[in-house]
């Protein structure tokens, strides 16, 4: 560890750490591990997802993984377009939890406040906040998972394919 101080300027620290990079055998099994083909093994069957989203850099990247996961996409800006949207039938509905109008859990409680009885809308929270607390706030306003910010391909296949798995029963 190292410290530099310049009085008027500041403080920097840094420090070096030492370890082993991976031999080119250990990242050809990882490699080979984690390959996949995306047209056997990434796309699912046909659905239908709505991705309540204010930010549109995020509407963009989360769509177009989708589309490669073989999804029709539906997009809502704030609470009062996907409450309204909420009434057409989706196979899962991915939720920020922070919109302009509403947070998600309390779009998703006025959802759930007039879902239809013969109906389950899987609703699962999109978020950078991945406090216990926040995943606890979401489950208890009636959303069915939680996703973190940055969302990665796989986990959000691993999501699609457990809740449209579920849903298909």
């Amino acid at each position: 560890l190292q410290v530099k101080i310049e009085i008027g300027h500041g403080t920097a620290f840094s420090c070096t750490f030492d370890f082993a990079l991976p031999t080119a055998k250990e990242i050809a099994i990882i490699h080979d591990e984690t390959q996949y083909s995306l047209d056997e093994q990434l796309t699912l069957p046909a659905s239908r997802i709505l991705v309540v989203e204010d930010e549109e850099m995020n509407q963009q990247v989360i769509t177009h993984m989708l589309a490669r996961l073989n999804a029709t996409v539906g997009v809502a800006e704030n609470g009062k377009e996907a409450l309204e949207k909420l009434k057409n039938e989706y196979d899962l509905v991915l939720m920020d939890m922070s919109l302009p109008d509403f947070s998600g859990p309390e779009i998703v409680e006025r959802y759930r406040s007039a879902e239809p009885e013969d109906r389950h809308q899987h609703i699962v929270a999109v978020t950078a906040n991945v406090h216990a607390d926040d995943q606890k706030k979401c489950i208890d306003a009636g959303m069915d998972g939680f996703l973190t910010k940055p969302i990665m391909l796989d986990q959000l296949r691993k999501v699609l394919l457990d809740k449209l798995v579920f849903h298909a029963n």
